[in-house]
């Protein structure tokens, strides 16, 4: 069970609100991140946009994760997920945590195991629709962008 941390207020867009609701409840007991992203989406300030500063799906992030730099991620769906590509599932922990985040805001929490996380968000880029994310141009640029150390199912 998550220990209750103090954690900062979060905004989801009533657009991905149910959406996101009930991919938790369908993935709950089948991936490591479904309780998180119920917890985070129960407490969150639903919204008709999220401002230009705020994660939301299809957005692109620069955070910090327990230490390490993330360079440009995608938020993404799970169906969409790919980490070499940068795109992060909003699925997985470390996703459900950065939904809602705002620039320059940070999270703390316990994993399954028990072990303390955090994550804080440098810079937030929205993804215009059709278009091609700076996340997949870089890792197309880059060719192949090697793993890091994220560890998706704390």
């Amino acid at each position: 069970m998550h220990k209750k941390q103090s954690r900062p207020d979060i905004e989801v867009a009533s657009t991905q609100h149910d959406r996101l609701t009930e991919l938790a409840v369908a993935a709950r007991g089948r991936s490591p991140g479904a309780h998180c992203l119920s917890e985070e989406l129960e407490r969150a300030r639903i919204v008709p946009e999220l401002p230009a500063t705020r994660v939301g799906v299809n957005d692109v992030v620069t955070f910090e994760y327990d230490g390490s730099y993330y360079h440009e991620f995608e938020l993404v769906y799970p169906k969409d997920a790919d980490f070499k590509s940068r795109r992060l599932s909003v699925l997985t922990p470390v996703g459900a945590m950065l939904l809602g985040l705002a620039e320059g805001q940070s999270i703390h929490w316990y994993g399954a195991d028990g072990r303390s996380h955090r994550v804080s968000v440098d810079k937030v880029s929205k993804v215009a629709n059709g278009g091609t994310s700076a996340a997949q141009a870089s890792a197309s640029e880059s060719g192949s962008w090697a793993y890091s150390g994220l560890d998706l199912d704390a």
